[in-house]
């Protein structure tokens, strides 16, 4: 059975993940492995639930179950020891994964917490796509429906395209394909290259899709601030975005993914 990974460190943010996690599941027919990384900092995790170090193996199973009757889903619990930088991508790389969740906690920060700098790490040497869900997420009843794309001229684009088809797909969702009209910017021959093979991929795929393009409002280093507000005006479920740096903007790019993760 083809499964969707969810990493929990027992935070508000990993408890949203793991009901996005089982929405997508159930609507894709999947079953949900929930892991957890035991590591010197799980005691202090645990101590926020109520439950000891001696409770770790038993609660996360309890989670697990509790998952499974609610959303009428295959949900197992999965234990590791070591770092959440080498385990949570050694448990992903196994071929019955397609979908890894996350939560994260704003800026402040699985070390104690996920800051955005440490989920972009682990997504850079992720085999599967990412879903970062922050703690304050609202898990929407009908799921998934709308899924803000933007576009730059990153390498690899294709994959972006594909896991977001594959979302879109699952989810019955629409596409919105994004761009901000910056200030004297151009668009470079890579990117509009990018958006043409975007919206080919999603027409042949059979999901709906917008052309958006909007205008900065105010002037701004980077694009995540208008990108969230955009977002969040036009009631977007999801922002798809590439864990890598853009060709034309790698500047800013780590500083905006950072900022787009920890979005309130």
């Amino acid at each position: 059975m083809t499964r969707v990974l969810i990493a929990t460190d027992f935070s508000p943010g990993a408890d949203n993940a793991l009901k996005k996690a089982s929405q997508i599941a159930r609507a894709a027919q999947w079953g949900v492995s929930l892991l957890h990384i035991k590591a010197s900092n799980s005691a202090k995790l645990l101590e926020k639930r109520g439950k000891t170090l001696a409770d770790l193996d038993g609660f996360l199973k309890e989670l697990a179950e509790n998952a499974s009757r609610e959303w009428g889903i295959d949900c197992q619990a999965v234990c590791r020891n070591g770092s959440i930088f080498s385990e949570i991508n050694a448990e992903a790389s196994k071929p019955i994964y397609n979908l890894l969740l996350m939560g994260t906690h704003g800026t402040k920060g699985l070390r104690q917490s996920l800051f955005g700098a440490d989920i972009l790490k682990i997504a850079r040497d992720a085999t599967l796509p990412l879903l970062a869900t922050p703690d304050n997420a609202i898990i929407q009843v009908g799921g998934i429906k709308k899924i803000l794309f933007p576009y730059g001229g990153h390498e690899h684009f294709e994959n972006k395209v594909k896991a977001s088809a594959m979302l879109a797909k699952m989810c019955g969702a629409e596409i919105g394909i994004y761009s901000i009209q910056r200030f004297s910017n151009s668009v470079s021959s890579t990117t509009l290259e990018n958006v043409r093979n975007a919206a080919a991929y999603f027409a042949e795929m059979g999901i709906p899709v917008q052309h958006i393009q909007d205008d900065m409002q105010e002037f701004s280093i980077g694009f995540a601030h208008r990108t969230l507000d955009y977002a969040k005006e036009n009631s977007y479920d999801v922002i798809s975005v590439m864990s890598t740096p853009s060709d034309e903007y790698s500047f800013l790019s780590n500083v905006d993914k950072e900022n787009l993760i920890n979005n309130t």
